[in-house]
């Protein structure tokens, strides 16, 4: 509650309080985060932007915490964070709250992602690949078609960001990694011409289910 109260004050001595302890708390108590992290939401974006970059891995995720509370697309400033924690985080708020403003920022990371060695990373691939589908432009078919001729990436990512051009021009009732309802409100560019100058590379690229798959997108 005093957490809470700091961030209703306002005050740069106040934003100075709850980043010194943000720092010595270290993440160690949940519950004292939560409260700071309730301070800081309740704080001017401009104060906290001043502390995106802050050494301490601590204060940088409770500053994204309060832009996530926020729903804010300042969160795209952490999606290359040295952290990897960081970064999940961002990419889990940025889709999963579908963030406006942020988007672009997010499917962009689809060419920088490696391979997912855990269940867990792949549930970011499938949100990076998601914002991607939602965005519907050109850069981003282009970006889902690269990713799909990756052999270092297992089939079952593959074959969802297949299953995201595969439905590019359908309107989904619900979004595939929330479960939840999501307006898709872009117009999506017409893949037709690309698909036809790719098959040629897919299909070379492409063995077992990502094969069939890719035979399956070319007699749609």
């Amino acid at each position: 509650y005093a957490g809470i109260g700091l961030g209703r004050i306002g005050s740069v001595s106040a934003l100075k309080a709850v980043i010194q302890r943000l720092v010595e708390n270290k993440r160690q108590d949940r519950f004292l985060e939560h409260g700071l992290v309730m301070a800081l939401s309740s704080m001017q974006n401009s104060s906290l932007l001043e502390h995106i970059q802050h050494e301490s891995k601590a204060v940088r995720m409770a500053v994204l915490l309060a832009f996530r509370k926020k729903r804010d697309a300042n969160l795209k400033h952490f999606l290359n964070d040295s952290e990897k924690a960081i970064r999940y985080e961002a990419m889990s708020a940025i889709n999963d709250l579908a963030i406006a403003g942020a988007q672009e920022e997010l499917a962009n990371q689809l060419t920088k992602l490696s391979n997912p060695v855990s269940d867990f990373k792949k549930l970011m691939h499938h949100r990076v690949i998601n914002a991607n589908y939602y965005l519907g432009d050109l850069k981003s078919a282009e970006r889902l078609l690269s990713y799909i001729k990756r052999q270092d990436l297992p089939d079952s990512v593959r074959q969802e960001a297949l299953a995201a051009i595969q439905s590019w021009n359908e309107v989904a009732e619900l979004d595939e990694t929330t479960g939840l309802p999501r307006a898709d409100l872009n117009r999506k560019t017409q893949l037709a011409s690309l698909l036809e100058a790719e098959f040629a590379d897919l299909f070379k690229a492409s063995k077992g289910k990502v094969l069939a798959q890719v035979n399956r997108l070319a007699y749609k």
